[in-house]
């Protein structure tokens, strides 16, 4: 399994988008383009724990690796984790991935 997360961490920064983060230390990448559904990762590079809530309740025909409404996760400091993956559930049927999130260091 930490050779997949590891993988999924570096498809993220190599080919996703930085999403702005307040905090200082931590880096967001979330990869949506030429992927079909969306995958997030969070890169804590400071000293504190990094917790982040994320609302899933927008998010229509996907499944998700974590669930559905709210996310709440804590990544340990000088770590990095996949968040979680989204993906299309019926690829006949419109899909919708709309979520958000709010971070902060603890």
């Amino acid at each position: 399994p930490g050779f997949y997360a590891l993988a999924l961490c570096i498809l993220a920064e190599v080919k996703g988008t930085s999403v702005p983060s307040r905090a200082h230390g931590v880096k967001i990448y979330r990869l949506n383009d030429h992927f079909l559904g969306d995958l997030l990762v969070v890169e804590n590079k400071s000293r504190q724990h990094f917790c982040i809530q994320i609302d899933y309740s927008r998010c229509l025909n996907v499944v998700t690796t974590r669930g559905f409404g709210n996310v709440d996760d804590c990544i340990p400091p000088l770590h990095k984790q996949v968040v979680n993956i989204l993906t299309p559930d019926d690829l006949s049927l419109n899909y919708n991935i709309n979520y958000t999130f709010q971070g902060s260091l603890r």
